[in-house]
């Protein structure tokens, strides 16, 4: 949890009472390769901290009569996870949240986490400055699917997750920069 509470801490300090609280809230899990945190169709009802591993977002698209898998997100350690809509809402989610390696995550119940914004306004504070980081990569994402080249985006994808490629499938990557894997396979070539 010392990873997490940097994160917070390096946002706004974190009261007494708000660390007490977390640490009588926070649980910690550990998923294995290829594990589910979430399922499509079931609410997301815990947001997750990785503190170790590699997790990717997933939905499927029915084109042509088939099936297509498509890499919406792809989260590393320190991130957050959560499916946005499903837990925002609190209905059921679209996506599914699959671990690429073992992965250790702390976690707080949805309830609990509204708890904590209406007992601790600085936690209301931190929370914002979350949501923004995450929003803003969300635009920046959209951005470079909408208006970038395929080219471009693999580039933006190696800035960001460089570092992990040996443990990204390339379908997944494919997937993720929003182009076949035969296309993907080319660039990578270059």
């Amino acid at each position: 949890m010392e990873k997490l509470y940097r994160l917070l801490n390096a946002i706004k300090p974190l009261s007494e009472d708000l660390k007490n609280f977390l640490s009588q809230n926070l649980q910690t899990k550990f998923f294995q390769k290829g594990d589910y945190i979430l399922r499509e169709r079931q609410v997301c009802n815990k947001a997750y901290f990785i503190n170790k591993g590699l997790v990717y977002a997933l939905y499927t698209l029915e084109k042509e009569d088939k099936l297509q898998e498509v890499c919406n997100w792809i989260y590393q350690e320190n991130d957050v996870i959560i499916s946005v809509y499903s837990f925002y809402q609190q209905v059921p989610s679209y996506e599914n949240l699959v671990c690429l390696n073992d992965t250790e995550v702390v976690f707080i119940d949805y309830k609990v986490l509204q708890e904590a914004y209406n007992q601790f306004p600085e936690w209301n504070y931190t929370i914002r400055i979350l949501v923004e980081k995450y929003y803003v990569d969300a635009e920046v994402r959209l951005f470079h699917l909408r208006k970038r080249t395929a080219e471009d985006r693999y580039y933006l994808f190696l800035s960001q997750f460089g570092h992990l490629l040996a443990d990204i499938p390339d379908r997944l990557v494919a997937s993720y920069i929003g182009v076949d894997k035969a296309t993907f396979s080319r660039m990578k070539r270059k």
